[in-house]
């Protein structure tokens, strides 16, 4: 009898349909998918990006693109408490506290991230390099999904990846970060 609840059980787990997937395209694949994409601008994190067609977003900004936190999604769907969108990019006024990606990573998210038993890759997109956490749990958009974080001089540029669809690697793919230079006293 105590195998049979043990099948019983095992047989319940929810399955869940995330894959370690590869987020870079080549110029090429990116220049062709975003033809006819709609471009999303963020002042104060000095980022764009190509939103998919049939795409929209949900801004934090009060009047004004360029909020601290952007969720990204199909246009037939519906943000709801089950849910939250399919890439979010949040952003982080560094320039005060000078966090390393790690220190962001421990500190300034729900959890602690910066942690051993998650798989840390050094990526590069528009020429910036990030730090790509694979399959991230606990978040509380969704069970599982890949996380980067761009350290960025005086901001931290954070995106959570949690559909893997082409289009949203497309939308990651042609981010352009600007304004990156630190200007010194000497220039």
């Amino acid at each position: 009898m105590v195998a049979i609840l043990a099948v019983s059980l095992a047989g319940c787990e929810k399955k869940s349909d995330y894959e370690s997937v590869t987020w870079n395209l080549t110029p090429e694949q990116t220049t062709e998918g975003i033809s006819g994409f709609g471009t999303y601008t963020n002042p104060l994190f000095r980022y764009e990006l190509r939103v998919p067609k049939g795409w929209t977003y949900q801004d934090d900004a009060t009047d004004i693109e360029g909020g601290r936190r952007v969720v990204f999604y199909p246009e037939n769907k519906k943000l709801s408490d089950d849910y939250k969108g399919a890439v979010i990019v949040k952003g982080f006024v560094n320039w005060n506290v000078g966090y390393s990606i790690g220190d962001y990573f421990r500190k300034e998210v729900e959890q602690d991230l910066w942690v051993e038993n998650i798989q840390k890759e050094t990526v590069t997109f528009d020429g910036s390099e990030g730090t790509l956490l694979r399959s991230v749990t606990g978040l509380p958009e969704a069970d599982k999904m890949d996380v980067i974080g761009f350290e960025l001089n005086d901001r931290i540029v954070e995106i959570r990846l949690i559909d893997q669809s082409e289009d949203a690697k497309l939308l990651l793919n042609s981010i352009n970060f600007y304004g990156d230079k630190v200007i010194t006293p000497e220039e």
